[in-house]
């Protein structure tokens, strides 16, 4: 099978972006924000970059709808454990 060559450029951005969230995380972590107002923020930012990396390093970008509905039902049952 022949595979196209890895856009390295884009692989970097993407490390480049997710090494800025980073930094923001940590920033906003010092802005003693109330706790309910933090929390959404951390994870505001943690699911940005969860989808980064689930779509370039995971390779999710361009998979089927087979995928993506596979990953809703695990979505869902994880929030239903988050909720129990």
């Amino acid at each position: 099978m022949n595979h196209p060559p890895p856009n390295i450029k884009l692989y970097l951005a993407i490390f480049a972006t997710l090494m800025l969230l980073t930094g923001v995380t940590v920033l906003v972590s010092y802005w003693h924000l109330p706790p309910a107002a933090a929390i959404t923020l951390g994870l505001a930012i943690a699911t940005v970059k969860v989808g980064l990396v689930a779509a370039f390093f995971m390779h999710l970008k361009g998979e089927r709808v087979l995928i993506y509905g596979l990953l809703g039902v695990t979505l869902f049952f994880m929030a239903l454990l988050f909720i129990l």
